[in-house]
């Protein structure tokens, strides 16, 4: 079994200028991938792997371009890894069809890969990685004694190092657990996060906790702190003066010829798209001041500091869960992406962390042997009666207790769909439906 450890490392120890210029190259190295692909689908040549990318780097690119020699300052290993990854984001485009891969930013934050070559060491307090050398940790005894690391990657997060290992481990060192109860049914929500068929709630941390609220707030503040610094904002007098600038080119640009209106697409700074009049934004026209990054920092730090707050909460909400020890677990198979697109409840299902929390309940699961059970997208859990089966046609959100017309059983909407899940798992069967009205 192969587990994850992530563990924080001091900010000092860690030599940021080599870390940039790996990390660089490596974004270079992706974007350079996509280019080459697209290059060879329009001239209509095979696709490249990896591999074959690497082969035609070393023997074409670098001997025709010896200007771009300082591809090889950077580690070998990770430019692999960054070479793997653009190649799965090809993949997952011709399978899944999600997105054509993007181009890699300055902005985006990339992580520097390694692998164990009898290189890694693990001490008490401090560890030893390729081209970093000795770094010290902030925990101690977190990792497991006598494990294999397979390989690991240093990443950064809001000005924060750390180096998230991958480690075998033996299957007679995992536990195996009796279990105690028959089952348990959880169902997703917003107003509680989780409600399961044993009677327990947990509550919607982003509903009642402070802490959350001030980081929110904080957030709003620094946001209109940045857009005024960048000089997003303008008064109601320069708007003015754009408009009319933009109507009276406008008219000029309608008596040019085509040729004329080429050359003004290259060379100014305005284009027409579909008869639309589009501004472009020109590249290094104004420098970022000092007082501009602090503030995004200070963003960067705000938004962890969120993350992680609900993020261990979910983990604690599913180490509860798994504490009980049941046979199974049975929980609603939610479309999230499609429930994303209602606008008045996106932001609060994605700070909710539905996906995140099926995730982790996979792998709890897989760790001790419990039966994880999803039901169907459109299984009727909150329609349907916990004790008769008799089904409703309609149920409004706001209708948070279910009455039930046949047998008048008076129940709270989220309990009863948690019993409903329990049932089928039970049975693996739906709720035998008595009475439809």
């Amino acid at each position: 079994m192969i587990k994850v450890y992530k563990l924080r490392i001091y900010f000092q120890d860690v030599n940021i200028e080599k870390f940039n210029i790996n990390c660089g190259i490596r974004k270079f190295i992706y974007n350079l991938f996509i280019i080459k692909n697209k290059t060879n689908y329009e001239n209509g040549e095979k696709f490249l792997g990896y591999m074959e990318f690497e082969k035609w780097l070393n023997h074409e690119f670098l001997l025709d371009n010896p200007e771009y020699k300082w591809i090889k300052n950077a580690s070998q290993k990770n430019l692999k890894d960054g070479m793997r990854c653009a190649e799965i984001a090809f993949k997952r485009f011709f399978k899944t069809k999600e997105g054509y891969p993007n181009y890699k930013r300055k902005r985006d934050n990339v992580s520097f890969y390694f692998v164990n070559d009898n290189h890694i060491k693990v001490e008490r307090h401090r560890i030893k990685i390729p081209i970093f050398g000795w770094l010290r940790i902030y925990e101690y005894g977190y990792l497991p004694k006598n494990c294999k690391i397979l390989s690991g990657n240093l990443v950064k997060e809001a000005n924060n190092f750390y180096i998230c290992l991958r480690v075998e481990i033996k299957e007679t060192e995992i536990d195996n657990f009796v279990k105690s109860t028959d089952g348990v049914g959880v169902d997703l929500g917003l107003k509680e996060f989780a409600v399961v068929s044993d009677g327990r709630v947990f509550e919607n941390i982003n509903k009642t906790s402070t802490k959350i609220k001030k980081l929110e707030k904080k957030i709003k503040h620094l946001n209109k702190e940045l857009s005024r610094r960048l000089g997003k904002k303008k008064s109601k007098k320069e708007r003015e003066k754009k408009f009319r600038r933009d109507e009276s080119y406008k008219k000029q640009y309608k008596k040019l010829s085509k040729e004329e209106k080429k050359k003004l697409k290259k060379e100014s700074m305005y284009s027409f798209d579909n008869k639309r009049f589009i501004k472009k934004e020109i590249a290094n026209k104004k420098t970022i001041s000092k007082n501009a990054l602090k503030t995004i920092a200070f963003l960067q730090k705000t938004y962890y500091k969120l993350t992680r707050i609900r993020t261990e909460y979910v983990r604690s909400v599913v180490n509860s869960l798994v504490k009980l020890n049941p046979k199974f677990i049975t929980v609603e198979n939610l479309n999230i992406k499609g429930l994303v697109k209602n606008y008045k409840l996106a932001k609060s299902i994605l700070n909710s962390k539905w996906g995140y929390f099926k995730e982790f309940l996979e792998y709890q699961c897989k760790k001790k042997n419990i039966e994880l059970i999803k039901a169907n997208t459109f299984y009727p859990s909150s329609k349907t009666c916990s004790r008769c089966g008799c089904k409703k046609k309609s149920l409004k959100l706001s209708e948070r207790t279910y009455v039930c017309f046949h047998c008048g059983n008076e129940i709270d909407r989220d309990l009863n769909a948690s019993l409903n899940l329990k049932y089928l798992g039970l049975t693996g069967e739906f709720t035998p439906n008595i009475l439809i009205r």
